[in-house]
């Protein structure tokens, strides 16, 4: 299916609403994500990672993560400019060194990120895009060590493609807002990321 990116590119109060409530109180699953990959040794604190938050958005989770991880150095790419324009702003407004946004298409990376990185975090992004073979594979395309993610997924053998059509706007006949809510099946993940030499999978 082709890349679309007219849902993340208009910067509705509520979905700016959604990027800015998360500073001053970010979402538990964004702390149970790090906390996750503390026990799994992924993130140690006393390491100097460089980390590449893949669909940041306003840079809140980054926010969360360089503050909790102050020897890390953080990326966020996210491709609304506004959001990332903005996000810089409140980075930069709450003393934040370690960590920046930069406006980039996760299906265009380009070559300077490639090897630049120890790990990839995506949170919250895949579901929300037409497939999850093409981003996955651009994302190993930079030759990290490892790749976390958050998402929809299913323990089973089942590939659910969703897509929603928000009619809350009357008159017009057309939907106000389209989104993809796909839930993906663990096995293909799975497979895809051994194939491509990770073997270490874990969920």
């Amino acid at each position: 299916m082709q890349h679309r990116t007219s849902e993340w590119m208009e910067v509705t109060s509520e979905y700016q609403k959604y990027h800015e409530s998360q500073w001053d109180k970010p979402y538990s699953s964004t702390i149970k994500f790090c906390d996750w990959l503390d026990e799994l040794r992924v993130f140690n604190p006393n390491d100097s990672l460089r980390i590449c938050d893949v669909g940041s958005g306003g840079g809140a989770n980054l926010y969360y993560m360089a503050k909790r991880y102050p020897n890390f150095l953080f990326k966020g790419i996210d491709i609304n400019p506004n959001l990332v324009v903005w996000g810089n702003k409140q980075l930069k407004s709450r003393f934040i060194n370690n960590a920046s946004l930069e406006v980039g298409d996760l299906y265009d990376f380009p070559q300077k990120y490639k090897d630049n990185f120890d790990g990839i975090v995506s949170l919250q992004t895949l579901s929300w895009l037409p497939e999850y073979r093409t981003p996955l594979e651009k994302m190993i395309s930079l030759n990290p060590q490892w790749i976390a993610i958050t998402s929809l997924f299913f323990d089973g053998e089942v590939n659910c493609k969703i897509e929603i059509e928000d009619y809350t706007q009357p008159l017009s006949g057309k939907p106000f807002k389209e989104a993809f809510y796909n839930i993906y099946p663990i096995k293909l993940i799975k497979e895809l990321f051994i194939q491509r030499g990770y073997s270490k999978f874990m969920y």
